[in-house]
């Protein structure tokens, strides 16, 4: 294991938060390759491959602690009781009101907001910490401004764009007309594109403050979200892919958290007993993942239908854990927390941390 200052080494740090999905995306804008809006063969095994495995960690991370679950009791205990009877409730009422359900899920979509520009921000200071590059006020405000504007855009493209992918299981109307809908979108896509101008003077006045250049793996969070927009204006179906980039860099970092653990409690011994250890963590959270997320409420679903019910119980159980998912990582992932920092940290040399 490389004990430079990396999550796992660097080359794979700057892969997966940004650096693979920043070639991709320009792969695919520069070749005009069209993104598929249903599902096939290759977006399902990466699905369940890294997207799923990234909902089951953040799991591990809650419940896998007995701090953390006494802790945050709201995320922990509070929020999925409500969810789940919220939930219940929804599918009672589908065949009347299947809007109750369309606002679970679109609750959910819109979190992909926050969720995406939140997680961004968070990845620059986790690397920056790593390598004692520091935001002072004004850089950070230049750059959270220019990633709220992000988040705002994102809300008025999951309002205007991608609710029809989900509209025949929501129900509803749209709030606007389309002219007005049409009109907000592309005056909000002018006003993203400019905020881009704060978030690089951000990044430029920390380079001129510290002498020093932005490392790759702290730049390619922000460079790939910016890319990740572009092409969800181009073809709203590029959400599925969009959601397996945000996915994988993510994953990295509980999966460095579960190996200074173990680690730390002595579970394993050698790098051969961690690389084992780590691939049935792996590969159980794959497993997992396709049980409950695919195979259990298909089964269920298959099961209601049956006896007459149509209900959309996946896309209920799917919004349910992505709702969950993203409250859960708003509590765990303070880097001003001690216990975070331990946890993140722990294999580094004492002067890296």
């Amino acid at each position: 294991m490389s004990r430079k200052p990396a999550m796992l080494t660097p080359l794979t740090d700057f892969l997966c938060v940004g650096g693979l999905s920043i070639l991709v995306s320009l792969v695919v804008l520069l070749a005009g390759v069209r993104l598929p809006l249903q599902y096939h063969l290759l977006m399902h095994v990466t699905n369940f491959l890294i997207n799923a495995p990234h909902f089951l960690v953040s799991y591990r991370l809650l419940y896998g602690s007995p701090q953390r679950r006494a802790g945050y009791r709201a995320v922990s205990l509070q929020l999925p009781v409500a969810l789940a009877a919220y939930l219940l409730f929804a599918l009672a009422v589908y065949g009347q009101y299947p809007a109750v359900l369309g606002s679970m899920i679109g609750t959910g979509t819109l979190l992909l907001a926050w969720h995406y520009t939140g997680q961004t921000y968070g990845m620059m200071a986790a690397f920056g910490f790593l390598e004692g590059l520091r935001f002072n006020d004004q850089e950070r405000r230049l750059v959270r401004a220019n990633l709220y504007v992000l988040l705002a855009w994102h809300v008025i493209w999951a309002l205007v764009a991608q609710r029809n992918i989900f509209a025949p299981v929501t129900g509803g109307s749209t709030l606007l007309t389309p002219t007005a809908a049409e009109r907000l979108y592309q005056t909000a896509t002018v006003v993203a594109l400019a905020s881009s101008t704060c978030g690089a003077a951000g990044l430029l006045l920390m380079a001129r403050r510290l002498r020093r250049v932005p490392t790759p793996r702290m730049l390619a969070p922000w460079v790939a979200i910016h890319l990740w927009y572009v092409l969800l204006y181009r073809e709203p179906a590029a959400v599925f892919w969009a959601q397996n980039a945000h996915a994988l860099q993510y994953l990295i970092f509980p999966l460095r958290v579960e190996m200074n653990r173990v680690e730390r409690a002595g579970n394993v011994v050698g790098p051969g007993g961690r690389r084992k250890h780590m691939g049935v963590f792996y590969f159980g959270t794959v497993v997992l993942g396709l049980l409950v997320m695919q195979l259990g409420p298909e089964a269920l679903q298959l099961g209601f239908d049956r006896l007459g019910f149509a209900l959309p119980l996946q896309l209920g159980v799917v919004a349910f854990v992505n709702i969950h998912h993203y409250f859960i990582d708003n509590y765990i992932w303070k880097l001003r927390n001690p216990m975070v920092r331990q946890d993140l940290f722990a294999h580094l040399p004492a002067p890296a941390r």
